[in-house]
């Protein structure tokens, strides 16, 4: 019945693609896939190392989000050694950067756009009241010590200042974490 056709399309068929649905990883869309993932209300958990060792292509964030799917960044430690989401943003980052190089100029993402992903688009895709510092959404955050960041307060203006946080913060640089408005680690310097 569903031979010949993607596996968004079989999914589809067989009802499961719909609000909420997660699809991992999605290396092989097309731009139909994307379309009817977009239109379902679905999304995909971007794993962009995990993508690196084992789908032996990158995601196209971009695609995916040019197109409305909805896409949260995960960590997927099976396929990488870090379970820390600022280091996927960097990796996805990365992971865009390589699809430029291999011929599609409108692949890149910024630390801006993988953060988002890592926050907002995560909930958004999960549809849990999270990601953001907002009244009705569950307060989950982290407090970053910047002393460690090489931070140049004459040269760094607030776009840069936020790449570097989100590229250069450390375990070690986390001083608290809050999760559902509980304080749950707080780690003295």
């Amino acid at each position: 019945m569903y031979t010949g056709c993607t596996d968004t399309s079989a999914l589809d068929g067989f009802g499961l693609l719909r609000k909420h649905t997660v699809l991992a990883h999605a290396t092989h869309l097309t731009n139909d896939d994307r379309r009817l993932i977009a239109a379902r209300g679905a999304g995909v958990a971007h794993c962009p190392l995990s993508n690196v060792y084992f789908a032996n292509r990158p995601f196209s964030a971009r695609s995916a989000l040019t197109a409305g799917v909805r896409v949260g960044l995960g960590t997927d430690i099976a396929g990488g050694p870090s379970a820390s989401l600022l280091a996927q943003c960097g990796h996805a980052v990365a992971a865009s950067q390589r699809l430029v190089d291999q011929g599609d100029p409108n692949a890149r993402i910024d630390a801006t756009t993988a953060f988002w992903m890592a926050t907002l688009g995560g909930a958004e895709l999960l549809g849990a009241p999270i990601g953001l510092l907002a009244v009705n959404r569950q307060f989950d955050a982290v407090a970053v010590r910047l002393d460690d960041l090489g931070i140049m307060p004459d040269l760094d203006d607030d776009e840069r200042l936020f790449e570097k946080l989100v590229h250069l913060t450390r375990p070690t640089d986390i001083a608290s974490v809050w999760v559902a408005g509980r304080a749950v680690a707080t780690v003295r310097s």
